[in-house]
């Protein structure tokens, strides 16, 4: 007769063992028999011999290491389900970082030991950073950089985890976290969650900052310090639970990562002094400056070319309240082009441009204005009286002028004096990521430094620029946007074309006057033209331009109406590396130049003449049409820009028209939109309609 033992769970670590016989199918316990006398049974009055001893004969309960010893010696039959034998693994960590381990198991009350299930196990550990590795009583090794990475992977497979003191290794289960505006700073705080504990930001701070990996919880018990790089970058800069306000971008990520909301800026209403309207991505730029200008924070507004930066700013000044001058430093070539912006957009404000033999001297004086233009030719020349000024707020336009730290500009730059600070600029990097730490060193000095990771300078620099591309902001943009850039001549130039005018006011024969105006017009677009060996203004911003167009990796058409003029600009793109095409009247071969500026990519510039250009070419590919010099005739021009906006063109084509200040292009202009005659059905009899007198206005 054979007997078994019967096995039934009562709780986690006891169970009740019965010993039963089995006879054929029949069975049940060996105390309900008669009698047992190993190796006998009485049962049913009929003796039968047992085939092994039983160690005892009623049912016992058994608990702790007599069941755990019981059960490694003796198979058993489970009345319930049967419990796990599986061991579970426990890390013991044997040094305080949690870089040296031992692999322990425990099988519990009811497992038995399986050298196949450890191996199991181990594989699992193995498939972390940890290694196989004695070292001392240790046998497992994981890099310091990988520890916490490792261990929580571990925890959340459901290991047990002991510090080198036997503590429980629990995991973060959450974070709270909380910001608070103020005018000096940021107050920060956070709560870890460990189970049942709470930790706060400064405790784990601390044991970040001591490079350790667990902050202590309880006596028994201690959590792993889990920081992604957001945490560490957020611990390095708060300083007794707050963060300076221009270390912001430290702290966004942490609140996207939480879906915590960002602080909003509040709407901003247009001044009745503005005089324009803004697309809703410009009226985000406005809500942006005056954020920043409210916080005490400086701002880089790099939009690609012809969103409107100027605009924006000029929105911004409508709704500051003038208590000390505003100062804005521009290229040269771009006062006249601002104070125009002014005239247009905010008359009221009187702008007094710095510059000339007869600019202020008087520090006094200089002071009293609202709104100082000047050069950063001026600014180096003036630089003592200018740094003197507190301003209420400095614009620096196209800001890569201090993109080398070292340079004269920049130093003078960043000892100027004011409350808000904001530099504009299309490409805030043309070479090298030092020209972003120049103009945030004029920003915020102590924002960046030399050593700083990309990743970390992108995320620090965040709130402070804007930049939107054509793409971003397309839905809210016509499909052509019509632009027109004011050119200034330089003294030099101003003298050349003032001896040209002068004799062209002699003339008396219509013929002549037509020779003398093409001439002026020429002088407009570059003196070499009509053989004065002197540089160009026009050519120079014309270049400026093309340098960002190159930089955003886009496709611009270059018009003139002069192939001399073509060839001028030939040159300077080629002196530059830029990859172009070229077309005017005497290309045989239009096909390919067109084919080369569609389909290449490396292809930036298309150079063409008005009139070789105006009829039977698709360009769609184009983002930009440059008109380099005015025409008399309003529908070609509209052609050539049509040459960009056609059927087929996705995105918005950006036109802008390149306009000699205070010349005879600027008359033209004031004529074409008087005379309404110059219209669509006019081809080559542009000056039929055109009086004499209509001719000889156009020279005084």
């Amino acid at each position: 007769m054979d007997v078994y033992y019967e096995a039934e769970l009562l709780s986690s670590d006891s169970a009740k063992i019965t010993p039963c016989w089995k006879l054929g199918a029949q069975s049940g316990p060996l105390h309900a028999c008669q009698e047992v006398r190993f190796p006998w049974v009485l049962m049913n009055w009929v003796a039968r011999k047992m085939n092994e001893r039983v160690e005892f004969v009623g049912a016992k309960v058994m608990k702790g290491a007599e069941l755990t010893r019981f059960l490694n010696e003796v198979d058993v039959h489970w009345k319930s389900e049967k419990p796990s034998s599986e061991p579970l693994p426990i890390l013991q960590l044997t040094d305080r970082h949690g870089a040296f381990a031992n692999l322990l198991f425990d099988y519990g009350v009811f497992g038995k030991k399986s050298p196949q299930a450890e191996k199991g196990w181990e594989n699992d550990l193995l498939e972390t950073d940890f290694i196989k590795k004695i070292v001392g009583a240790s046998h497992y090794y994981c890099p310091m950089d990988k520890v916490a990475k490792s261990l929580t992977f571990l925890l959340e497979i459901g290991w047990t985890i002991l510090d080198f003191k036997g503590r429980r290794v629990m995991r973060q289960k959450k974070v709270d976290l909380e910001a608070t505006f103020s005018q000096e700073a940021i107050a920060v705080k956070a709560k870890f969650h460990y189970g049942g504990h709470e930790v706060d930001l400064q405790d784990v701070g601390g044991a970040f900052n001591r490079r350790e990996q667990f902050v202590e919880l309880t006596l028994e018990s201690v959590g792993l310090v889990e920081f992604n790089p957001n945490w560490a970058d957020l611990i390095d800069h708060v300083s007794e639970g707050k963060l300076k306000k221009n270390q912001l971008g430290v702290l966004l990520p942490l609140l996207d990562e939480l879906q915590i909301p960002t602080p909003q800026m509040p709407p901003v209403n247009l001044a009745h002094a503005f005089q324009g309207t803004l697309f809703s991505y410009q009226n985000e730029g406005l809500q942006w400056l005056k954020f920043l200008n409210d916080e005490g924070l400086g701002g880089l507004l790099a939009d690609e070319m012809g969103l409107g930066k100027t605009v924006q700013v000029l929105a911004f000044f409508s709704c500051c309240t003038l208590t000390r001058p505003i100062l804005i430093v521009v290229p040269t070539s771009l006062l006249f082009n601002w104070q125009r912006e002014f005239e247009k957009f905010l008359p009221s404000l009187a702008v007094y441009r710095h510059e000339g033999k007869d600019r202020l001297t008087a520090r006094e004086e200089l002071a009293a204005k609202p709104i100082i233009l000047t050069s950063y030719a001026l600014l180096r020349i003036d630089a003592e009286i200018i740094q003197s000024i507190d301003y209420q707020c400095i614009v620096l336009d196209e800001g890569q002028a201090i993109k080398n730290a070292e340079s004269q500009t920049a130093c003078i730059c960043f000892k100027l004096k004011s409350d808000f600070r904001l530099v504009i600029t299309g490409t805030p990097i043309e070479n090298r990521i030092e020209d972003l730490h120049s103009i945030f060193q004029f920003l915020s000095p102590d924002l960046l430094d030399k050593k700083m990771p990309l990743e970390l300078i992108k995320k620090k620099i965040r709130p402070f620029l804007l930049r939107r591309k054509k793409e971003q902001v397309a839905l809210q943009l016509p499909p052509k946007l019509e632009q027109i850039v004011y050119v200034e001549m330089s003294e030099r130039e101003r003298q050349i074309y003032e001896q040209w005018l002068k004799s062209a006011r002699t003339k008396e024969r219509r013929i002549e006057i037509l020779e003398a105006i093409l001439r002026l017009r020429q002088l407009c677009d570059h003196p070499l033209l009509v053989g004065e060996e002197e540089g160009s203004s026009k050519l120079e911003r014309l270049m400026a331009d093309l340098q960002e167009v190159v930089e955003e990796k886009r496709k611009v058409l270059v018009y003139s109406q002069f192939t001399q003029m073509l060839g001028l600009i030939r040159r300077e793109v080629h002196e530059k590396g830029w990859n172009y095409v070229y077309l005017d009247g005497s290309t045989k071969d239009r096909e390919t130049p067109v084919r080369q500026f569609q389909s290449d990519a490396d292809v930036s510039i298309f150079l063409i003449s008005l009139k070789a250009g105006g009829v039977g070419l698709n360009l769609t590919a184009a983002d930009y049409v440059f008109l380099y010099d005015p025409w008399w005739n309003e529908a070609v021009e509209r052609q050539a820009i049509d040459r960009a906006h056609r059927l087929g063109k996705t995105g918005t084509v950006i036109a802008r028209r390149y306009i000699t200040a205070l010349s005879i292009e600027e008359k033209i202009m004031k004529l074409k939109a008087s005379k309404n005659a110059l219209s669509d059905h006019l081809l080559d009899s542009e000056f039929e309609i055109l009086s004499l007198d209509d001719l000889k206005q156009l020279l005084f």
